[in-house]
């Protein structure tokens, strides 16, 4: 056998035993100093930053103050009389699904406990995790003040 035959032997045991040559061992742990193989010095640890690190921010609330029915959220809705004095508007949800899908939503509108209006509206194709903003109508007639929303999706 030659000297090439030598080492390409040595190098084909080493892998075979799971060893790799210079590296560490296929399991991923780190090659142990033995007798054979003196251990390596560790790497010095990095100098000190010298700008003190800023504080983490406090873990979010899981509460939500916005609607949510199913995987859409009501993140905004904004009341406008239509030409024809009833209510509209836009909405602004978000699909919390984990696919693109379409809404189809109905608001409630109450004013002083009282229901004043119902009203409809969709979007479509809004990517999962995504935003998405949609006009909504009734033909029920506006009324401004402190509105209360109930929202409700209207697709699985």
């Amino acid at each position: 056998m030659t000297v090439s035959g030598v080492i390409v032997a040595g190098v084909a045991l080493s892998f075979a035993a799971g060893d790799p040559v210079g590296g560490t061992p296929l399991s991923g742990q780190p090659i142990l100093a033995s007798p054979d193989r003196p251990s390596m010095p560790a790497p010095s640890a990095p100098p000190a930053p010298s700008v003190p690190p800023t504080p983490s921010a406090a873990p979010a609330s899981s509460r939500t103050d916005h609607p949510v029915d199913g995987a859409w959220t009501l993140l905004d809705y904004t009341p406008t009389p239509d030409p024809l004095g009833a209510f509209g508007g836009t909405v602004t949800v978000l699909n919390g699904a984990e696919s693109t899908r379409d809404g189809l939503f109905t608001l409630t509108v109450g004013l002083n406990g009282a229901t004043v209006a119902t009203l409809r509206g969709y979007v479509t194709s809004v990517p999962a995790g995504q935003v998405a903003t949609g006009q909504v109508i009734s033909t029920d007639r506006y009324v401004p003040g402190a509105l209360s929303i109930e929202f409700r999706s209207e697709l699985p």
